[in-house]
This record gives structure tokens, C-alpha cells and sequence, in this order.
């Protein structure tokens, strides 16, 4: 059970570790190419309809002396006062395409994964190559140790399933399509697709990191009936990530707790006596 328990947790430490790696050579490439720039928080758009949460609106100069305004990522609520320097970045030339320049949002997607992988890998190859010791010569976790793994094994269980639901909720609720991109705007694909009334919608998805899609590839787009135009690529990392990542943590508290559990003191071992010598 213990090696088993082991090679489980090598596996997932290194499905995560991939995972990290390859968004972080994707980040290091996309940002040894772009420019930097100061820009100013002018205002919170309201959300489109049918998602909640504010849009942040950053006004920047550009260098033919005029100002550019960019949509960040939504957020649950405004939280900075109006006028603060925002950090942004964006490709060469393209000011239009700025993003958010904030280390931990642009490193955080590959940091997270690849330290949470390495750790893991490190605990799994730890036990499996741990000496093999028979139940007896275990020490039988305390109660309150059993129970905590088994409490927090399911409560990131039902976190997982709460996950899930809302990822299955909001595809649900927007219809989805399969969509060509037919062209750049700088970096951005422009994008085109049906929607479920026959209209063809062409509209640039800033959404994704610049050059990661390229003229001729299909794609599957979510959009919002009220407003297709503000469609999105979908990729499935992207739309299940938090529930696999809950799912897989949840998997392996569940198996700590199992294997806790399973630890019991057995009888002493027989201890054959001296033969008196003749």
C-alpha cells in the first residue's frame, strides 16, 4: 500500500511538474518580447451580462502622443482607488494589446503546478523508497490525526464537486461553438464562428497570451447570447483546471487518510527464547 500510495504521488508530482514547466517556458517567451509601461486606472466597467464582477479600464500613453485604454482580467470588486499606477506590458508596437504586468498574475499560472508537483514528487519518491516495515512496527497515528485527514480529504472532496457543478453550470448556460481563426490583429487571433442562430461573428480574443494560436487552427469558442461579440477560446486546461487540480489533492488526502487508517499495532512478535547451553 505504501509504494503504491508512493508511485501515485511520483506520477501526480510529475503530471503537475509538466504542466508548470510548459506554461513557464510559454511565459518566458512571451515576456523576453514585450514592452513595458506605466499606465493609469481610469475607471471599473461593469461586467457583460450574464457573469458578475467589474472589468478594471487602464489608460496609457502612447508614443505618438495619444492615450490607449485596456480591459483587465474581471474582478469580484473594484478594490483600488482611481488614478493608481497599474504596471502593464504589452508586444512591441501594440499598446493596444497591453496586459496586466503584476509578477504574481503572470508567474503564478506555472509557479503554482511545477512547486506543488516538485513537492509532491519529492513526498511520493520519499515513501517509495522508505524501507518496508511490517504493520507492527508502525506507529498507530493518533486519532485526531486520522480523523483531520479524513475531514480534510472530503471536505476537498465536495470543494471539488462544488467546482465542478459551477463548471458545468456555466457551459451550460453559454452555448458553445466551433470557431476558425482566420487572421492576427498583432498577436491576438481574430477568431470566427456560428452561433447557434446562424450568425457569423468575427471578433480578436485578448484573452489568451499573444501567439498561441495561429491563422488556420479551429478552436471551440464560448460566448453569451446577449453579447457574442464578447466571445472566448476555450481550451479544456483553461475551463477544468481548478476542479482537476481540487480532484487530484482531494485523491490524495483521501488515500494519506486511507492509509492512516489502515495502520494498525499487531500482536508483539514472538521472541524465541535462549537455549540454555548444554
Amino acid at each position: 500500500m505504501m509504494r503504491l500510495f508512493g508511485l501515485i504521488l511520483i506520477v501526480a508530482g510529475g503530471i503537475f511538474i509538466w504542466l508548470g514547466v510548459e506554461e513557464g517556458l510559454a511565459t518566458w517567451q512571451r515576456m523576453d518580447k514585450v514592452e513595458e509601461v506605466i499606465g493609469q486606472l481610469a475607471r471599473y466597467d461593469p461586467a457583460p451580462a450574464g457573469t458578475e464582477g467589474f472589468i478594471p479600464v487602464v489608460k496609457l500613453s502612447v508614443p505618438d502622443g495619444g492615450t490607449v485604454e485596456v480591459k483587465l482580467p474581471p474582478v469580484d470588486r473594484p478594490a483600488a482607488a482611481m488614478g493608481v499606477p497599474v504596471r502593464l506590458v504589452y508586444p512591441p508596437g501594440r499598446p493596444d494589446l497591453a496586459q496586466s504586468g503584476d509578477l504574481v498574475a503572470i508567474w503564478s499560472p506555472s509557479a503554482l503546478p511545477a512547486g506543488g508537483g516538485f513537492l509532491v514528487f519529492l513526498l511520493g519518491f520519499a515513501w517509495l523508497t522508505a524501507p518496508r516495515r511490517r504493520p507492527e512496527d508502525l506507529p498507530r497515528l493518533p486519532w485526531f490525526v486520522r480523523a483531520g485527514l479524513l475531514a480534510a480529504g472530503l471536505a476537498v472532496t465536495v470543494l471539488a464537486w462544488l467546482e465542478y457543478q459551477a463548471v458545468v453550470d456555466t457551459l451550460g448556460r453559454f452555448p458553445h461553438s466551433r470557431g476558425e481563426v482566420v487572421g492576427l490583429e498583432g498577436t491576438a487571433p481574430v477568431v470566427r464562428f456560428t452561433t447557434a442562430d446562424g450568425v457569423s461573428i468575427d471578433y480578436v480574443d485578448h484573452t489568451v497570451e499573444p501567439g498561441a494560436f495561429q491563422p488556420g487552427e479551429r478552436v471551440t469558442v464560448g460566448y453569451s447570447k446577449s453579447d457574442p461579440a464578447g466571445a472566448r477560446i476555450e481550451r479544456f486546461w483553461d475551463v477544468w483546471s481548478t476542479p482537476a487540480t481540487l480532484g487530484a489533492l482531494a485523491a490524495i488526502v483521501l488515500l494519506a487518510a486511507l492509509y492512516a487508517a489502515s495502520i494498525r499495532r499487531g500482536k508483539p512478535r514472538d521472541v524465541p527464547k535462549p537455549t540454555a547451553l548444554p
